[in-house]
């Protein structure tokens, strides 16, 4: 049991690890900015991390019920309960985007930041919220390969996304090469556009 336990969870310690390094990423690109980008975005990730968080309650239960339908070889039973997951985590980010597009800058504005802080901020919340939906199914498609027994393909496909993430937000935010410099707006476009890597890799498994 120990070593089907460990077997399990050094994959997700992986994946949990990488998946937070997309917020380190943008804070010390950020910083190259200006302490009022970091300021902003350091802010915004707050209200985008409880988010994040919010809706990994769907995950846990969806897992729960997925192990248990696989455990009993009842194939059908996991993909309905999959699709049903997937279908309210398509609904949480349609919220998401409201909240992003309408609420970013009041929300922001409570916490009492303003002036360029709050400019910044603005931007990056509002694009992450937006995009949120990138975040979802790929936590969502990971936690649902995971509980299946398959936890090696969500670690490769959050460690290809934050290397993605990595190689290409400079070239958005600096404007190198070919690329306007989008400061603030390329780091959450680069942030959401390398999700999407991760976003294939586990829906071709699935």
């Amino acid at each position: 049991v120990s070593r089907t336990i460990w077997f399990l969870a050094w994959p997700q310690m992986v994946d949990h690890g990488f998946m937070w390094a997309n917020r380190l990423v943008d804070v010390i690109l950020a910083g190259t900015l200006g302490f009022q980008a970091i300021a902003g975005v350091g802010i915004a990730q707050s209200y985008t991390e409880f988010a994040q968080m919010t809706r990994r309650g769907l995950d846990t239960s969806m897992s729960a019920m997925i192990a248990r339908a696989v455990g009993a070889k009842d194939y059908a039973m996991a993909n309905h309960v999959a699709l049903q997951a997937f279908t309210l985590s398509a609904i949480f980010a349609i919220l998401m985007a409201f909240v992003g597009t309408f609420l970013s800058e009041p929300l922001l504005r409570i916490i009492g930041i303003s002036g360029e802080a709050l400019s910044q901020g603005t931007i990056y919340m509002r694009i992450i919220f937006i995009g949120m939906g990138t975040v979802a199914f790929t936590q969502m498609s990971g936690a649902a390969l995971g509980a299946s027994g398959d936890v090696i393909t969500p670690m490769r496909a959050t460690i290809a996304s934050r290397i993605v993430q990595i190689i290409i937000a400079p070239f958005l935010v600096f404007g190198w090469w070919m690329f306007p410099a989008w400061g603030i707006t390329g780091l959450a476009i680069g942030n959401v556009a390398a999700e999407f890597v991760a976003v294939f890799i586990n829906f071709s498994a699935l």
